[in-house]
């Protein structure tokens, strides 16, 4: 199970870094924001990623880490497939795609640190381990989503939202494995 969990991280993380390294084009050149408009749009889901993520501290009050964890997958699957169901209807206005991006990845802020400490969380002796592997997976899914998405992101959002929904459809798959081991 502890594979499954640094598979939900590596996931999540490619969906991350596609945001990261895509956004810039979709927003400046395909959109035509200028810098300092992109500057606040990033800020603004930077906000929704940090309230998301109080919002799961809330939440462990209550619920158990790894039920967090998978309502949480699937809202960012959710969000993500409909930004790509959106943009292949031609829906593919800023603002449409600014509140899925907010809200796909405020999702992200349920998922991260929950399928983090559960893997940890699996086998306490061996954190350091476990914790490069998260580390180690999250960069390289991230690099790897990058490097096929970024060249395509000043046509639209289409290859930033398949990426996307493509990380967070892979999350949503490890995370269903973890929980059932």
């Amino acid at each position: 199970s502890v594979l499954a969990f640094v598979g939900v991280g590596a996931f999540n993380s490619a969906a991350l870094f596609t945001y990261v390294s895509a956004s810039p084009a979709l927003f400046i050149d395909h959109f035509g924001q200028p810098p300092a408009a992109f500057g606040w749009i990033f800020a603004l889901n930077a906000v929704g990623l940090v309230i998301a993520s109080q919002l799961n501290r809330l939440a462990l009050s209550r619920h158990p880490p790894a039920t967090i964890a998978l309502h949480g997958s699937a809202a960012a699957l959710c969000f993500a497939a409909l930004m790509l169901a959106a943009t292949l209807a031609g829906f593919d206005n800023m603002a449409i795609t600014m509140v899925l991006l907010f809200l796909a990845l405020g999702s992200y802020g349920f998922v991260s640190a929950n399928a983090s400490a559960l893997a940890l969380g699996a086998m306490p002796q061996r954190a350091g381990s476990i914790s490069a592997l998260l580390g180690a997976g999250a960069f390289l899914f991230g690099a790897l989503a990058s490097a096929v998405t970024a060249p395509f992101a000043g046509a639209g959002p289409l290859a930033m939202a398949t990426a996307m929904a493509a990380g967070f459809l892979g999350a949503m798959f490890c995370i269903r494995i973890a929980v059932r081991a």
